[in-house]
C-alpha cells in the first residue's frame, strides 16, 4: 500500500480576497496595537512580526492572528503587532521570494521587530533559506507539520509549536461512528506536506488491520485523473479522506474551496477533509479550526522570549489538538447514528425544534391553567345565584385571575418575538441562498453569451470588409456590432457579480472613468445629498485590474453618503501631481507623475481612534446589517498593491476627506489593423484550435484561414489528442479555451504538449475560476473578441512578425 498524508494548508475564504502580483511581487500589511504594557518597556511598545506562509483568505491563519494577539494582550505584553503575508502557495518561485525578503528587509531595515513569529511550514522555510533576513531577532515557529523541517531550526535563535494530526485517532473516530467501512481511500497533494501526511498514514496502516488503504496521491495523478478513479472507483462502504490538494503532478494549482467540492461530488462514499474549516460543502466531518489555541500557545512562547528566556531554553511543544466535527445533515445522509460518536463530539447544523418541541412545556402548562380558570368562572356564576355572602370571595378570586391572564399574555408575548425572531433568520438564509444561485446562473448565462457575442461580433468584422460605406446594409450590419459590443459590457457586469470575472491588468483614463460612472454614483448618493465633481484632463491613465478603480470610486462614495445620515455634499476631484525624491521617500511613493483623486464629505467624521482603525479588515462604526467593514479595507489593499498611497483627514462634526495617488501609466498606442503583407507573412503556419462551441469553432477557423494559416478544429480535448497524434505535418501553435466540458484548457495543452514538446500555447476564455495558469507569459484572449485581436493574439503567440517572416 502507498503511504497517504494530509495537505497542512488552511483553506481559503471567500472568499476571496484581491492579492495581485505588482512586478511579481505582493506583500499585504496589517496592523493591530496592544494597549497592555510589555515586561520590558513600558513606555515603549515591543515590535513583534508575524509572518504567514499563504494569504488573507485562510480562515486558519485569521484565527492564528487573532489567538496571538489575545495571547499576548492576556499576558500584559503591550506590543505593536504586524502581519504580513508571503502567499508562498500561489507564488512559490524563488524569484518571488527573493523580492518578498528584499521587501521585508526594506520595511524593517529602519526598524526591525524584537521578535519574528511565523505561521505554517513555508513561512519557517522562508526563514531558514534566507538566515540573513532578521539576523539574530529571536524567532517562534508555529503551525509547522513537517518534523524535518522543525529539526532544521537551529536551537539558539528558534523555538516553536509542532502541529501534529493524530491520524490514528481520526480513523478510530471514523471508525466508531461508521464500523461498516472496509477501505478508506485518501487523497493528497504534490508537495511538502503531501509527503509528511503519506508517512503518517503509513505509519497507522499497521494500528488498523482489518482496513485496506488506498492511495490518490497529487504527486503522481493530475486532479483529473483522481476525480476519474473517485467517479468509477469508490462504493458506499468506502470513506474517503481528502486533503486540501494546492498542486498536482501536472502543476495545476487548485483552490481548496473549489478542489474540496469537487471530490465530494465526485465521491459515492462520504468524505472527510482533514486541515480544512468548511462544513458546508457536502463533507460528513473536518478537523475542527483550532487557529486562536494555536495562536496563543505560540504568543505563550513569544512572551517567555520577551520576558529574557533564550529559545534554546523554551522547549518545543507538539500541538496534537484535531478533532472532528461532523455534519448532521449528512449523518442522516449516511444512515450514521449519533449514539455512536464519541463523547462530547461536535455536531453542527442540526434541524431546528419545531415551535411546538420548543415551548411544550409552556403551551400545555397555559392549556392546563385556562381549563382551571375556565372551571373556577363556571363554578362561581353557579354559586353567585345561590350565595349572595360569597360575592367578596367571588371578587378576590377575580382579582387574582386578571393578574394571572396579564401574565399568560406576557408569556404569548414573549413567544410571539421570538417567533418573529426565528422568522427574521430563515428570510435571511433563504434571501443569501438565492443570491448565491442567482450568482451561478449569471456566471453560467455570460459564459455561453460571450461564446454566442464572438461569433456575432467576429462575422459582422467580416461582412464589414465587403458592405461598401454609405450603403444600407453597412449601417445595419455596424448596428448589429454596436449592439452586440453592448451586450458585451452586460456580460462583463454578470461576470462581475457572480466573481468569475478574467481579472487581468488594464489601462484606464481616470477622468473617462469618472465620467462613466457619474450616472451610477449619482443614483447611490439619492436626493439628500449633492455630488459634485471637478475633474482635470491631466489626471491621465493609471494601471489597474479590469473594475477596481470603479470599485474604489463606490466604496469611498458610499462610505461618504453613509457619513451624512441627513444629507450634505459630496465632492470627488481629480488632478496630477509630479511627487519628487524627497515626497516619495516620506509617503512610500515611486518618484514620477501621480494620478490624485480626492473624494470629500460634509458628513459626521472621525476621532482620532476611528481614523486610526478605518482600513483595518471587518472594522465598521455602522450598525448591523449596515455593513461589513471590508470596503476602506479593499480600497487601501488595491491601492497599495499598485504602488499608490490613501490618507484620510478627517474630525469630528467636519466630514472626511479622503485623498488616493495612484502611478500614472504611460499612454499605450493604438496599433494598426493586420496588413496584407502581414497576412501573407503567416501563410505555412498551423494552428490547431480546440473550441467546444461549432460555430465559434468555425468562425476562428474562418479568420485565420484568411489570414494565411492553416487551421485543424478540435471540439474537445479527445479530438485535440487524437489530432495531434496523428498529423504528419508541424504544428505551430495550440489555440485553446480554457473552460470545456471534459478536459479543460490547460488540461488539453498538458496532454498535447506531451506528445508535441515545446508547442507554443494561447488560450482564449470569458469565464474561469482559476486564470493563474494563464497569467505572466501565457497569452490570454477575453471573449467575445474582434478578428483582429484573434489574429493579433495569435501572432503574439507565435513571436514577432520578424520572426514570422524570417521562419
Amino acid at each position: 500500500m502507498t503511504p497517504l498524508a494530509a495537505e497542512g494548508l488552511r483553506p481559503r475564504r471567500v472568499g476571496r480576497h484581491f492579492l495581485a502580483l505588482a512586478s511579481a511581487l505582493c506583500v499585504l500589511t496589517i496592523h493591530a496595537s496592544g494597549q497592555q504594557p510589555a515586561p520590558a518597556a513600558p513606555s515603549t511598545p515591543v515590535k513583534v512580526l508575524l509572518l504567514h506562509s499563504y494569504d488573507t483568505s485562510s480562515e486558519w491563519a485569521l484565527r492564528v492572528g487573532e489567538g496571538v494577539f489575545q495571547g499576548l494582550q492576556d499576558g500584559g505584553a503591550h506590543v505593536d503587532l504586524r502581519q504580513e503575508f508571503l502567499d508562498a502557495r500561489r507564488y512559490p518561485g524563488r524569484t518571488y521570494l527573493d523580492r518578498a525578503r528584499d521587501v521585508l528587509a526594506a520595511k524593517f531595515e529602519e526598524t526591525p521587530p524584537q521578535i519574528v513569529i511565523t505561521c505554517d511550514d513555508a513561512a519557517l522555510e522562508f526563514l531558514l533559506g534566507y538566515p540573513d533576513l532578521f539576523r539574530g531577532i529571536p524567532v517562534v515557529f508555529g503551525g509547522v507539520q513537517d518534523r524535518h523541517l522543525a529539526a532544521l531550526a537551529p536551537r539558539h535563535r528558534f523555538t516553536g509549536i509542532i502541529e501534529q494530526f493524530r491520524i490514528d485517532d481520526v480513523v478510530a473516530t471514523a471508525l466508531r461512528a461508521r464500523p461498516s467501512t472496509r477501505r478508506i481511500i485518501v487523497t493528497t497533494g504534490n508537495d511538502r506536506n503531501g509527503a509528511a501526511f503519506r508517512a503518517e498514514f503509513a505509519d497507522v496502516q499497521g494500528l488498523f488491520p482489518q482496513l485496506s488503504f488506498v492511495a490518490l496521491s497529487g504527486a503522481s495523478m493530475s486532479f483529473t485523473a483522481i476525480l476519474q478513479r473517485l467517479r468509477n472507483d469508490t462504493t458506499a462502504d468506502d470513506l474517503v479522506m481528502v486533503t486540501p490538494i494546492s498542486r498536482d503532478i501536472a502543476g495545476q494549482t487548485l483552490e481548496p474551496d473549489v478542489a474540496i467540492p469537487q471530490v465530494v461530488t465526485a465521491s459515492s462514499a462520504p468524505v472527510i477533509a482533514l486541515a480544512y474549516a468548511n462544513l458546508n460543502r457536502g463533507l460528513l466531518a473536518m478537523t475542527a479550526n483550532t487557529g486562536i489555541t494555536h495562536g496563543r500557545l505560540m504568543a505563550a512562547q513569544a512572551l517567555r522570549l520577551l520576558g529574557g528566556a533564550s529559545p534554546a531554553s523554551v522547549a518545543l511543544e507538539i500541538d496534537g489538538n484535531s478533532p472532528l466535527a461532523f455534519d448532521a445533515r449528512q449523518l442522516a445522509r449516511w444512515g450514521i447514528d449519533e449514539a455512536l460518536l464519541p463523547p462530547g463530539a461536535q455536531v453542527e447544523h442540526r434541524a431546528l425544534p419545531s415551535f411546538y418541541q420548543a415551548n411544550r412545556g409552556v403551551i400545555w402548562a397555559a392549556i392546563a391553567f385556562i381549563a382551571v380558570q375556565s372551571t373556577i368562572i363556571a363554578g362561581l356564576v353557579m354559586n353567585v345565584r345561590r350565595r349572595r355572602r360569597a360575592e367578596q370571595r367571588l371578587g378576590d378570586q377575580t382579582r387574582a385571575l386578571t393578574v394571572a391572564n396579564r401574565a399568560l399574555e406576557e408569556v404569548n408575548r414573549s413567544l410571539l418575538r421570538e417567533q418573529d425572531v426565528r422568522q427574521q433568520a430563515e428570510e435571511h438564509l433563504r434571501h443569501a441562498q438565492k443570491m448565491e444561485a442567482v450568482g451561478r446562473l449569471a456566471g453560467g448565462i455570460a459564459h455561453d453569451f460571450n461564446n454566442l457575442l464572438t461569433v456575432t461580433i467576429g462575422y459582422c468584422e467580416l461582412l464589414l470588409k465587403r458592405v461598401s460605406r454609405g450603403t444600407p446594409d453597412r449601417e445595419a450590419v455596424e448596428q448589429i456590432r454596436q449592439a452586440s459590443e453592448q451586450a458585451s459590457t452586460l456580460t462583463q457586469n454578470l461576470l462581475a457579480f457572480s466573481r468569475k470575472q478574467v481579472a487581468l491588468p488594464i489601462t484606464v483614463d481616470v477622468v473617462g472613468a469618472i465620467r462613466g460612472m457619474e450616472s451610477m454614483l449619482r443614483r447611490f448618493c439619492g436626493d439628500r445629498v449633492t455630488l459634485v465633481l471637478d475633474l482635470d484632463g491631466a489626471a491621465g491613465q493609471v494601471r489597474l485590474g479590469e473594475g477596481q478603480l470603479e470599485q474604489i470610486l463606490m466604496n469611498l462614495v458610499i462610505n461618504g453618503r453613509d457619513a451624512m445620515l441627513h444629507g450634505g455634499r459630496l465632492e470627488m476631484q481629480a488632478r496630477a501631481q509630479i511627487v519628487d525624491e524627497d515626497a516619495a521617500g516620506a509617503g512610500g511613493l515611486r518618484a514620477g507623475p501621480h494620478a490624485v483623486i480626492v473624494v470629500s464629505d460634509t458628513g459626521i467624521g472621525m476621532d482620532d481612534a476611528t481614523r486610526a482603525r478605518i482600513f483595518e479588515p471587518f472594522f465598521t462604526t455602522k450598525g448591523v446589517g449596515r455593513g461589513t467593514g471590508l470596503g476602506l479595507a479593499t480600497v487601501y489593499g488595491i491601492v497599495t498593491q499598485h504602488g499608490g498611497r490613501i490618507e484620510v483627514d478627517s474630525a469630528p462634526g467636519r466630514g472626511a476627506s479622503f485623498t488616493l495617488w495612484l502611478p500614472m501609466a504611460a499612454p499605450r498606442a493604438m496599433t494598426d489593423r493586420t496588413t496584407g503583407d502581414e497576412t501573407s507573412a503567416q501563410a505555412g503556419r498551423t494552428v490547431l484550435v480546440v473550441e467546444d462551441e461549432p460555430e465559434l469553432l468555425g468562425l476562428i477557423a474562418r479568420v485565420l484561414g484568411e489570414a494565411g494559416f492553416a487551421v485543424l478544429g478540435a471540439s474537445g480535448g479527445e479530438q485535440a489528442v487524437a489530432i495531434a497524434s496523428s498529423h504528419p505535418g508541424t504544428l505551430h501553435l495550440l489555440l485553446t479555451d480554457i473552460v470545456m466540458p471534459g478536459d479543460d484548457g490547460f488540461t488539453v495543452a498538458w496532454r498535447v504538449g506531451q506528445l508535441r514538446p515545446g508547442l507554443p500555447v494561447a488560450y482564449m476564455s470569458g469565464y474561469t475560476d482559476d486564470v493563474h495558469a494563464a497569467e505572466g507569459d501565457t497569452p490570454l484572449l477575453r471573449k467575445p473578441f474582434m478578428p483582429a485581436d484573434l489574429l493579433a493574439h495569435v501572432r503574439r503567440a507565435l513571436g514577432s512578425e520578424a520572426a514570422i517572416t524570417q521562419s
